[in-house]
């Protein structure tokens, strides 16, 4: 067995004068490869882990924050070629992770850890109390425990499709949701009903209060993004919200009426329960959130974090809410500028789809807000590619500024 040594992860925060008032960026130390992070929880105000892999051979990782997010340690890298996807308290000191076929436990606030193996690929895991818990994956399969992890049960819930989500609000009430399908135990997962939802992949389901719960698809382009709502603790769910164009994966409901979303084109909030969503503001560099967030946490109204690729992101007072029409125009950059390949090692080639073909202003800028290159474009149709091969490894982003003022931002990293 090779013994590696890996040094700990450490995120730089960028402070602003509104400090915790909206969502502020944590960075990581430039000298380590970036973490892709698929999903977070927190136990309390400083407790909380974060999950997803790191390298090119997708080492699956679990990070640890002692400090409300300031710093975060490596605690866990499991083999190549793996990723963890989710991660939960069962108590103030177990914690539960899921990667590939793994299970991941740490009876100590992860300090140590054990693994068990379920030969199949699971997504989703949730503790209804620190004996009992659940997780399920592939072929629609779900596995129970009610001894802390000690053994795993699979049980039968009636499909075969992947189920992407669980979550249980007591140790007999649960659900799970995958592709156009919401399963539901009220035994434990001894038997499971099936309700059909007329969508295509569910994605995340959660619950706020025994009856009020919340399940959402993963749609993209060119399906919409589609948000359930249930009063009656799932015996019925209807559609409250769907969006033609935009794209989150991550979804947390501290309470019944205030929500958040998190994914491609930074967090949106809710106070009426789904029904609208405003976009939010994060401070540091002179634009919005960026193009790849992937989960979002909120211990109640107010306290929240958000992981992405490489980043991380909080707030204490519930974020702060941008105009519609600013984040209308935000999220249109995506498809006028673009930057392959991403990440990208010597070369970096840029395409613009823009309708005039005016003169632009080219930045590139670092993590840290410093201008590292910059060129007027007077001809987007003919552009060279550009040489990142003396640019160190990290996170960048290109802003492009026409005549007219208008902006457009894009993210790449230099990864070798």
């Amino acid at each position: 067995m090779k013994n590696k040594i890996f040094k700990p992860l450490i995120f730089l925060i960028l402070f602003s004068n509104n400090l915790f008032g909206q969502w502020e960026n944590v960075y990581e130390q430039p000298d380590v490869k970036l973490p892709w992070l698929n999903a977070l929880e927190f136990r309390d105000f400083n407790n909380g882990f974060a999950v997803g892999f790191i390298g090119t051979t997708s080492n699956g990782c679990i990070l640890r924050t002692t400090d409300n997010g300031t710093v975060w340690d490596t605690v866990f890298i499991a083999a190549n070629n793996v990723e963890f996807r989710d991660v939960t308290f069962a108590d103030s000191l177990t914690v539960f992770a899921v990667a590939g076929s793994l299970i991941a436990r740490s009876d100590d606030l992860g300090n140590t850890w054990t693994t068990s193996n379920l030969n199949t690929s699971l997504f989703s895991v949730n503790f209804s109390s620190r004996d009992i818990g659940y997780v399920c994956g592939d072929s629609g399969i779900v596995y129970k425990t009610i001894n802390s992890g000690v053994t795993w049960n699979r049980l039968n819930t009636g499909t075969s499709k992947t189920l992407w989500s669980i979550y249980f609000i007591n140790d007999s009430i649960g659900f799970a949701c995958g592709y156009n399908k919401i399963v539901k135990t009220i035994d434990g997962g001894s038997n499971w009903s099936i309700q059909n939802l007329d969508s295509n992949i569910l994605h995340s389901i959660v619950f706020p209060s025994d009856s009020i719960g919340y399940c959402k698809t993963i749609g993209c382009h060119p399906h919409n993004q589609t948000l359930y709502k249930t009063f009656d603790q799932g015996v019925t769910w209807n559609m409250i919200w769907s969006s033609p164009s935009l794209c989150f994966s991550g979804m947390s409901f501290p309470s019944n009426d205030s929500g958040y979303i998190a994914g491609q084109f930074g967090i949106s909030k809710t106070t009426d329960g789904g029904s609208t969503w405003l976009p939010q503001h994060s401070t540091g560099l002179a634009w919005d959130f960026y193009d790849d967030l992937i989960d979002v946490f909120f211990l109640n109204n107010d306290t929240g974090f958000a992981v992405g690729a490489g980043q991380f992101y909080r707030t204490s007072r519930g974020g702060i809410l941008t105009s519609t029409n600013n984040f209308i125009q935000s999220k249109d950059y995506n498809n006028i500028l673009n930057a392959f390949p991403n990440p990208a090692s010597q070369e970096l080639k840029l395409t613009f789809n823009l309708r005039n073909n005016y003169p632009l202003e080219l930045s590139i800028f670092n993590k840290l807000g410093k201008k590292v290159y910059a060129e007027m474009i007077y001809n987007t149709s003919t552009l060279t590619p550009l040489n990142v091969s003396q640019f160190p490894e990290g996170i960048y982003f290109i802003r492009a500024t026409t005549v007219d003022q208008i902006t457009y931002i894009k993210k790449f990293v230099v990864q070798r």
